[in-house]
């Protein structure tokens, strides 16, 4: 895995990322040769300028795919739940290339080649989303971890793998160092003797004062083993930081809060340009939004709900979203999200389009 933004970031997903933006941008070009060679009139080749487009498809269609989180870990792991984010993709894609080719008609493709790019695209990433599964879904393919500790921090790690088989890890076993408590099974547990290779080492000692096999360890640090303590771990394979082990070192020392001026300004383009492109493609649904909510409440009360909130280096900045709830529906001092005490309007009540506010 590797960093970005301060996330860690699977590389079979980056691989998959970039066969998955050469299947886009050649599902244009396969459109176009078999709608050139193979059909009714058949023109031979395929028009030239055409690099363009198959470009901007493919920029779309993987900027679709990012924000609709299609390559998070666990996406695949229920296959209905990812087919129907797919399909909203290709949804919103084919509406984002129909709005490009009405503002830049130079890069348009024909009809019916755009039509045949969309099924093409769509049978392509189907395909390879499951040789990917059954490629890194296979034990072979998964990082092989050894973990130091048989105690109570070894077993997180242990449930972890048994309630996961998915990640990308495989507990090839555990070293007792001397805890008091042994959690782990006799022959999940391997001597100190034995020779492993192509593993990497994970700390889980519940109480490190008790000695470590600092030799060993630099040894395998000066081989090229990677060594984790447990917070990185989690925060690493399972994507979450675990609070109640958490010891100020670890914030002091991580690398997760840093990010350099090329990170933060890429963040920062890409979220201006995400941004502008869903409030394109959503101003339609935003303006019916407006107009039942002005239904609902008789012109009344406004539209937008505003309130002042702290952001990051303790900035205030303005928030403005879609109200959902009754004008003063806190009057009584009712927490935000208790329903029976926060009335919303009919409009509000629907969940689709209800918020915190």
């Amino acid at each position: 895995m590797i960093r970005l933004f301060g996330y860690f970031i699977s590389k079979s997903f980056l691989i998959l990322g970039e066969i998955e933006i050469l299947v886009f941008g050649g599902s244009v070009w396969l459109a176009l040769f078999l709608q050139h060679n193979f059909s009714s009139q058949n023109m031979g080749g395929v028009p030239e300028g055409m690099l363009p487009s198959a470009s901007v498809y493919a920029l779309v269609m993987m900027s679709s795919m990012i924000a609709l989180g299609l390559y998070q870990r666990g996406v695949l792991e229920r296959a209905s739940g990812f087919v129907l984010r797919l399909l909203i993709v290709f949804g919103i894609g084919a509406v984002l290339m129909s709005l490009i080719f009405y503002i830049w008609p130079e890069i348009s493709i024909p009809r019916k080649e755009f039509g045949l790019s969309l099924l093409i695209s769509l049978a392509g990433v189907l395909i390879l989303r499951s040789i990917f599964v059954r490629v890194t879904g296979a034990d072979s393919r998964k990082r092989r971890v050894l973990v130091l500790g048989t105690g109570i921090n070894a077993d997180r790690i242990e449930e972890l793998y048994i309630q996961n088989p998915t990640l990308g890890f495989v507990v090839v076993g555990f070293v007792n160092l001397g805890d008091s408590i042994s959690l782990i099974d006799d022959y999940r547990q391997i001597p100190k003797e034995q020779d492993l290779y192509d593993i990497a080492i994970r700390m889980a000692v519940d109480d490190r004062r008790k000695g470590l096999p600092v030799n060993e360890l630099l040894d395998c640090k000066m081989r090229g083993v990677e060594i984790l303590d447990l917070l990185t771990f989690f925060e690493k394979e399972d994507a979450i930081i675990k609070i109640d082990l958490l010891h100020p070192s670890w914030i002091f020392f991580s690398t997760g809060f840093y990010s350099g001026a090329l990170s933060i300004h890429l963040k920062r383009g890409m979220d201006i340009v995400t941004s502008l492109i869903l409030l394109i493609l959503f101003l339609p649904v935003m303006l019916l939004i407006a107009i039942t909510s002005l239904i609902s409440s008789a012109g009344r009360h406004p539209v937008f709900y505003h309130q002042t909130r702290v952001g990051k280096d303790g900035k205030l900045f303005r928030i403005h979203k879609f109200r959902s709830m009754k004008m003063n529906a806190e009057a009584d001092g009712a927490p935000l999200g208790e329903q029976e005490r926060c009335p919303r309007d009919p409009f509000g009540r629907i969940p689709a389009l209800c918020a915190a506010r």
